[in-house]
């Protein structure tokens, strides 16, 4: 692969990882498992092969995300939605995520709102 497309490959994964959330849990949970509700559970072991760092190997910033754009009350905007499967890295729940991004331009910002809704008790901690 030549230099100029290597960048061009690396450039494109930065812009994704900034658009979306990167994972459910932005921190490393140590020894891969966590406690809730009296239920142990194990998850990837991603870091050292003994943590689970950042939402583990598959992580939110890898999966493809329903995407529209509009026009909104605020401004313009970009609407992703993702559902996270039960099990998806070990942890519980089915997680739908939604993550809009809006350009305010009489402030010179853009907003950022992330939701989630799990249907199973779960630690969530997100990050772009």
């Amino acid at each position: 692969m030549s230099e100029y497309r290597r960048k061009r490959s690396k450039q494109r994964d930065l812009r994704m990882q900034v658009l979306n959330p990167e994972c459910r849990q932005c921190a490393r949970t140590g020894g891969s498992a966590f406690s809730l509700g009296g239920k142990t559970y194990q998850l990837t072991k991603n870091d050292n092969k003994v943590n689970h760092l950042h939402g583990g190997t598959t992580g939110l910033h890898h999966a493809v995300w329903e995407a529209k754009a509009g026009n909104g009350v605020k401004g313009p905007f970009v609407h992703l939605e993702r559902k996270s499967p039960d099990g998806e890295d070990g942890y519980p729940g089915e997680m739908s995520i939604t993550a809009r991004y809006t350009l305010l331009a009489s402030r010179n910002c853009i907003e950022l709102v992330v939701t989630a809704v799990s249907t199973q008790d779960c630690p969530v901690n997100f990050t772009n």
